[in-house]
């Protein structure tokens, strides 16, 4: 499979999850109206990393267009990259506090956004330093992908316990 194509499966996932996600959050808030600031916390999270990976998968086919030789277009986009999440890092810094103190998923997912943040920004800036190459990138992309299920599957676990609950 060639970058192009890995790329714009990354991205057609993002958009997947972000719009399901969406529609199971408004189906479910107007059946639990007093749920719907855990919802809201739980979907802006998710459309959040969701988007991220969509933005950060066509900014290489974008760079891609013009005539930037390849080690430069993916140093670039490892910069990007790696801006973004240290950016994202230092903002949810605070809450990952928060959710990493919590018991079961949310602790779970605060975890496995903070490792895969700290492999993202490794991969990107070995990138830029050193490989000057797609794979890093990729890699990078993919533990995108595996932060954007563990909320969908935070997500999923929320909307499976308030239907318990209200089926007791």
């Amino acid at each position: 499979m060639d970058t192009q194509s890995t790329l714009s499966i990354a991205a057609e996932v993002g958009i997947g999850v972000a719009g399901f996600s969406s529609i199971a959050t408004a189906v479910l808030s107007r059946s639990n109206p007093d749920q719907f600031d855990v919802l809201w916390v739980q979907m802006r999270t998710l459309l959040l990393t969701s988007l991220a990976v969509i933005m950060l998968s066509y900014i290489p086919m974008v760079l891609g267009a013009s005539a930037i030789e390849e080690s430069t277009l993916w140093m670039i986009g490892s910069g990007i990259y790696a801006g973004w999440v240290l950016i994202t890092l230092v903002v949810f810094l605070g809450g990952y506090r928060k959710l990493s103190r919590e018991a079961g998923s949310k602790r779970a997912v605060a975890n496995v956004t903070l490792v895969s943040a700290l492999t993202s920004v490794t991969l990107n800036i070995g990138n830029i330093l050193i490989v000057k190459q797609a794979w890093p990138y990729l890699a990078a992309l993919g533990c995108g992908l595996i932060v954007t299920f563990s909320q969908f599957v935070s997500l999923v676990r929320i909307f499976w316990d308030l239907n318990r609950s209200n089926n007791a």
